[in-house]
């Protein structure tokens, strides 16, 4: 009987993606900026647009991808699916999948839409704002960045060199610890930081406060530079 140890090694090779991506796309008559939206962990591109993309001004441009992972979901009414922007083993604090994959994904989705030079506003939620501050080393065109109930977990990131950093947390989330947040945003290059806000009353998931004031700080720091 052949040993576990006795076996090939496991090898790999690598063939041309045959996966879906999806994406939400509201096109407005502004062609001068694109909000992208990041959703969390199991979470969807539509959630995402329900939540924030709602909010902006009919003239705006806004995406909603779902991460390049689907993974079916079960509840007690049958199934849905959710999408990852990547995998973390929280246990051995390593991945099986590294944010790589989605810096790929971002990147080349904005290039089909052909926005790889149009000025664009990042907004990440919980798992896609962690993935977000990687996706914005791929994409030259972002200039801000928005992290909602995430870290950013980078070092010496290769940014825009005008890109702004924004964090909103609230101080009763249980899911991503709030001081730990703000510790990785402080620990940011000074070039890069915007605000940090907390939220006393709020836990992980966005209140309407915070899908608010997301929006507002997006469309404030969009006037800003369109003035300057």
């Amino acid at each position: 009987m052949t040993k576990p140890s006795d076996l090939e090694p496991e090898q790999e090779f690598f063939q041309p993606s045959l996966t879906r991506l999806s994406y939400h796309l509201r096109k407005g008559s502004d062609s001068n900026r694109i909000y992208i939206l990041c959703h969390g962990y199991l979470y969807t591109g539509k959630k995402m647009m329900s939540w924030f993309g709602s909010l902006f001004p009919e003239e705006c441009t806004v995406l909603a991808p779902n991460g390049p992972f689907p993974i079916p979901v079960k509840k007690s009414w049958g199934h849905y699916v959710g999408y990852s922007w990547y995998f973390f083993d929280m246990d051995k604090k390593t991945y099986f999948i590294d944010y790589e994959v989605c810096k790929d994904y971002l990147r080349n989705l904005v290039v089909h839409l052909g926005y790889e030079k149009t000025p664009c506003t990042l907004i990440g939620y919980s798992q896609g704002g962690y993935a977000a501050g990687h996706m914005a080393e791929s994409l030259d065109c972002v200039d801000h960045l928005i992290g909602v109930g995430s870290q950013f977990k980078i070092n010496n990131p290769k940014w825009n060199s005008k890109l702004i950093v924004d964090g909103l947390h609230g101080d009763l989330d249980e899911t991503v610890d709030p001081q730990v947040a703000r510790e990785c945003f402080e620990k940011l290059p000074k070039s890069h930081q915007g605000t940090f806000s907390s939220f006393p009353e709020a836990a992980h998931e966005p209140t309407d406060e915070i899908l608010a004031k997301t929006v507002q700080l997006a469309l404030e720091r969009a006037r800003t530079r369109a003035l300057s």
